[in-house]
């Protein structure tokens, strides 16, 4: 009698045991779910889209994934995200479904940075984008060749060949995120690509130099409007590409140089406003910035 009885609890357990890990690692099932994760160090999750009328339920981690299930344009044009996250501490599940601001999340397969509200800049930083030498503000470039400094935009999908400029990993993607300086959240208009110091960074595409503003010092923060040491060249097919916070010492062409893909533009420093060495690299397409990743040629 006992034997048997220790049998059924034996079984009993078993099937207890199955049921857990079957409901431990069965996916989350939605038809529209998809992966997206933040750069930020914390998000709140909130119980309803828009924060004015709907209280936090929680906080989601850096880089920490969660599953899609549906999105909500607000009339203000806020896109929001209704989502889930699911969580195992030690041995327990924990699931919890809420809304997210769309802005501080980025697709592992693709940005979301459609509908974004646009982001400009002074007359005054303007010019200094523009300067010739040394930081100090000189005639700018007319209006129709700046109007990659007033805009930025969607990852418009372009097929023209471009190469990268350094070799190096992605530090830090294009999309919002909180700047590491002023401590903001805004967007960040490129990719920024790892590299050492003094590295040749390389034209992407051939093109005439539209912008060579050198003069930056490392540690000058606010040299070039916080750009530092750098080149924007323009494609001639409706394209410009920049290239931030180069070394000083390092040669940078000139103003109106015609330039061939992989010719070099200078090295990769941390002049500007940095936190270290690394390159900074725009594309702008018709006006406004693109996510470079979506030009530039997948790594194996």
């Amino acid at each position: 009698m006992t034997k048997r009885m220790g049998n059924q609890w034996a079984t009993l357990i078993s099937y207890l045991l199955v049921f857990a890990l079957v409901y431990l690692y069965a996916p989350v099932v939605s038809a529209q779910a998809s992966t997206v994760k933040t750069n930020h160090s914390d998000v709140n999750l909130w119980s309803g889209a828009g924060r004015p009328s709907h209280q936090t339920v929680g906080r989601i981690k850096r880089f920490e994934e969660i599953q899609v299930l549906g999105t909500k344009r607000l009339k203000s044009g806020e896109v929001w995200y209704r989502v889930q996250l699911r969580r195992f501490p030690g041995w327990r599940k924990q699931e919890q479904t809420g809304w997210v601001d769309a802005k501080f999340f980025t697709s592992i397969e693709n940005p979301v940075v459609d509908d974004q509200p646009s982001e400009s800049v002074t007359e005054a930083q303007a010019a200094c984008v523009n300067c010739a030498t040394g930081g100090k503000s000189t005639a700018p470039i007319p209006k129709q060749q700046t109007d990659d400094i007033a805009a930025v935009g969607k990852a418009i999908r372009n097929k023209v060949g471009f190469a990268w400029p350094v070799g190096g990993y992605v530090r830090s993607g294009f999309g919002y995120r909180r700047h590491p300086i002023k401590g903001v959240v805004k967007l960040h208009k490129g990719t920024d690509i790892s590299g050492n110091a003094g590295a040749k960074v390389k034209a992407a595409k051939g093109g005439v130099v539209e912008i060579s503003a050198g003069g930056c010092k490392t540690g000058r923060k606010s040299c070039n409007g916080g750009a530092g040491n750098m080149v924007t060249i323009n494609h001639g097919d409706g394209t410009k590409t920049r290239y931030l916070h180069m070394a000083p010492g390092c040669r940078m062409p000139k103003r109106g140089t015609r330039v061939s893909q992989g010719d070099m533009l200078g090295c990769v420093g941390a002049t500007g406003a940095v936190t270290g060495p690394h390159l900074h690299f725009e594309v702008i397409k018709n006006g406004k910035w693109i996510n470079p990743l979506t030009v530039l040629p997948k790594r194996r």
